[in-house]
């Protein structure tokens, strides 16, 4: 194990242990899952797509995600991975509170212990952008996968406020998560272009709740004053409310990928 991924792994050591100390994560499970429905529902159609796949989500972290995505699949074969043990050990707790028959392992994602073109589904969230040349760890997913097998990357997305803030409190060493970077949907693309892989689709979803972020502002705007409107029941309000979320709605399903704090490409193996 290199030094990066030492620090990495001691840097989420100190992030699950802190979960682990909870009586209980029902209430955060609940929230991950209205957080990053748009997420799911986008793995669900791949998985959907195989009879009986082999799914493996990497840097599995608290296991939310990969018991979400295995669930009402009985002929899934579900594996999580981390490098950390105390995520495997938050992992499985989760695992059992939801009732999910997940595998999980401890693993270096830069040596994925499996043959070549085993796996049919590959995901992540919140791993690729700690690796200073993402196409290595990229690499090394596109080999474990099968041709026609589907790769799935969730990561920061560049052009938030989010962004600026990250680096200003890894400047000060106040953030949490160790070092990582963020992406834009051209750098991904290049990267796919690189790797020769097919890109099948990309999405962005979910904003950063907060007053430094432009597009979360304009967004909550008019909910901010339709909340607080004593006629919001009544013509023309519900109208307006309704025309300004449609419209908000295609927004992000066309561009959200350019805007909103994460952004989700699809790749498959050709």
């Amino acid at each position: 194990m290199n030094d990066h991924n030492r620090q990495f792994e001691h840097d989420y050591n100190d992030v699950w242990s802190k979960y682990r100390e909870q009586d209980s994560i029902v209430d955060y499970i609940s929230q991950r899952r209205i957080d990053r429905r748009v997420y799911y529902d986008l793995i669900q159609n791949y998985v959907d797509s195989f009879a009986n796949p082999l799914i493996l989500e990497l840097g599995c972290g608290t296991g939310i995600d990969i018991c979400t995505v295995a669930e009402g699949n009985p002929q899934t074969r579900a594996f999580g991975s981390d490098i950390s043990e105390k995520s495997i050990q938050l992992g499985v707790r989760v695992a059992k509170e939801l009732s999910s028959k997940i595998s999980y392992f401890v693993a270096d994602t830069l040596n994925i212990p499996f043959d070549d073109n085993q796996i049919d589904i590959v995901f992540s969230q919140g791993l690729v952008e700690h690796f200073e040349d993402p196409c290595l760890v990229i690499r090394e997913q596109t080999r474990v996968l099968k041709r026609g097998g589907i790769l799935i990357i969730n990561v920061p997305q560049i052009l938030t406020a989010y962004t600026l803030i990250k680096h200003k409190l890894m400047r000060l060493g106040e953030w949490e998560l160790g070092w990582e970077t963020e992406f834009s949907y051209r750098g991904l693309k290049k990267i796919g272009r690189e790797l020769r892989l097919l890109e099948r689709e990309v999405c962005g979803y979910q904003y950063w709740k907060s007053w430094w972020e432009p597009t979360f502002i304009l967004r909550d705007f008019y909910d901010k004053l339709y909340r607080r409107n004593p006629w919001r029941e009544l013509q023309p309000f519900l109208s307006i409310k309704r025309s300004y979320d449609t419209f908000w709605k295609l927004l992000e399903k066309k561009w959200g990928h350019y805007f909103l704090q994460n952004i989700v490409i699809v790749f498959e193996k050709v």
